[in-house]
């Protein structure tokens, strides 16, 4: 899910020409309703958060035994994977919450470059404010 989010957080914002939502439904599973394709970068920004919320809330969902140092890692991942798409969409304040979080989830489970990554976005999105107001 996180993969999904990042791929459709980079996309440029337009439907290639062979994934054009009318040649796409017609690749989906007989019976299946059509699948709209997002069609502004926009539209790709909110399927990537989506898919980034729904990455960080699977892998938070884990509990007990199934629980594993790879659920504390894929919520990081997500949790930073949000606060970049979040910075795309231009909102700095809830990036930054994000790139927070998975700084105290990577910290608390020893993911020290985890850690600095979300500490490096977070320099990095205080600096491109910066650079805004000047």
């Amino acid at each position: 899910m996180n993969n999904l989010a990042a791929s459709f957080a980079q996309h440029p914002g337009h439907a290639p020409f062979l994934l054009l939502p009318e040649t796409f439904a017609t690749t989906t599973s007989p019976g299946a309703p059509p699948v709209e394709l997002p069609s502004s970068r926009a539209e790709f920004l909110e399927t990537a958060h989506r898919w980034a919320t729904n990455a960080y809330a699977q892998a938070r969902s884990v509990r007990g035994d199934a629980r594993t140092d790879g659920c504390d890692r894929a919520c990081a991942a997500a949790l930073c994977n949000l606060g970049d798409i979040l910075a795309m969409m231009g909102k700095p304040d809830e990036a930054r919450r994000q790139f927070s979080m998975a700084r105290k989830i990577s910290l608390r489970t020893g993911q020290k470059e985890s850690a600095q990554l979300a500490w490096q976005r977070m320099k990095e999105l205080d600096a491109g404010q910066q650079q805004a107001k000047e």
